[in-house]
């Protein structure tokens, strides 16, 4: 079968990708998969439009042309979009718009945009970028907070273009700009394709988060990314290459956006830091708590939003992941060889907020993606086939 990369849930369905084969298949609850629904391209990534029964399933390979695919699960049909000039960097659905719900792409070319498209996968326009010398290509990592401020990452191609990336700062309802921030990233003595980024908002201080830093080396000085989106599935679940050979350090930024200023700040450095989850710790505390992120880099951290006290947790995850059901801990995977041969296991972690964690479960085969569903895990293994 297909590898699986990503899945989704609806109320009464879970939606498995399959990549090997382009398409999908419908499991509901507590029956037999339905009957697989192919798709022109291979769809590796998947994204749910709030409050009705679609969803956007793409793939970022990096093409000349793509397209994407919204599929209803309540009448069963899957539209393809219209064709998109280019790769897929990110897509992301804006709720916010204020003539209707729209989706995103950030389109990973040069020169790079970011095109508006409707429910139906109609090409609308693009965003208008400001009028400056300044470039806006690759477009990679979007994010909208809950304040209706859109994020948008440009200049991440790091093996194409030598400049830093930048973040853009636009209204969701309108698109209006507001402002562009320069990153100044470190210089690196290694090669490698593209940057990667990740937000996220912390509602008790107002505060937007990102950390970005570089993705997939790559050894020499040409070579073709086989993939500017991910790296090949065998090599992890996330935007991120374990590299055993880097023995440098703090190559990231942790970075927060402050609206009210429009400023932005780099708070600490990181070691290939790859996804930011917000916790909020203010449950039954003191005021002044604002609550806490994990930072998944070369090991998870816990920053603390008020004091920006740090912790390691000596720890290394591909994925980590959070559900409030769980107040006093994440949860975490890894993806590993095992030892003398070509196998692979999944290892299964508890990560406690008092800095313990232990290990739950070590599963054959190769870890596709986790999520939370009530009380059970569920592990999304993708098969040797």
């Amino acid at each position: 079968m297909g590898q699986l990369m990503n899945q989704v849930e609806q109320p009464t369905i879970n939606l498995l990708l399959l990549t090997a084969v382009g398409g999908f298949i419908e499991i509901y609850e507590d029956t037999e998969p339905l009957e697989r629904i192919n798709t022109s391209n291979s769809v590796y990534h998947i994204i749910p439009i709030a409050g009705t029964t679609k969803f956007v399933a793409f793939n970022k390979l990096n093409s000349h042309k793509s397209s994407f695919f919204i599929h209803n699960t309540e009448t069963g049909e899957t539209f393809e979009s219209d064709e998109i000039d280019g790769s897929i960097g990110d897509m992301i659905y804006n709720p916010n718009y204020n003539y209707g719900n729209e989706i995103l792409v950030a389109v990973n070319s040069n020169p790079g945009k970011v095109s508006r498209y409707n429910l139906a996968g109609q090409y609308l326009t693009d965003i208008t970028f400001p009028s400056s010398d300044l470039e806006y290509n690759f477009m990679r990592k979007m994010f909208i907070n809950p304040n209706g401020k859109l994020f948008i990452t440009s200049n991440m191609n790091k093996s194409l273009q030598d400049i830093d990336p930048r973040l853009w700062v636009f209204n969701a309802s309108d698109y209006s700009f507001i402002k562009e921030h320069p990153i100044e990233m470190p210089s690196y003595s290694y090669n490698f394709y593209f940057y990667n980024a990740d937000f996220c908002y912390n509602k008790l201080n107002g505060l937007t988060y990102m950390i970005i830093s570089p993705g997939q080396r790559y050894e020499g000085g040409g070579g073709t990314a086989p993939e500017f989106g991910t790296p090949d599935p065998y090599q992890s679940t996330t935007n991120y290459l374990k590299d055993p050979n880097y023995t440098g350090n703090n190559n990231g930024w942790l970075i927060k956006y402050d609206e009210t200023t429009n400023t932005t700040e780099n708070l600490q450095t990181f070691t290939f830091p790859k996804e930011v989850l917000f916790v909020n710790t203010n449950l039954s505390g003191p005021s002044e708590d604002q609550g806490v992120l994990f930072i998944n880099a070369d090991r998870v951290y816990q920053y603390d939003c008020a004091s920006e006290e740090l912790t390691s947790f000596g720890i290394s995850m591909y994925k980590i992941i959070y559900n409030s059901i769980y107040p006093n801990r994440i949860f975490g995977i890894n993806d590993e060889h095992v030892t003398n041969t070509s196998d692979r296991r999944v290892l299964t972690h508890e990560i406690y907020f008092d800095g313990t964690s232990s290990q739950k479960y070590s599963i054959a085969g190769q870890a596709g993606y986790i999520f939370l569903k009530s009380i059970q895990w569920v592990i999304i293994r993708v098969s040797k086939d």
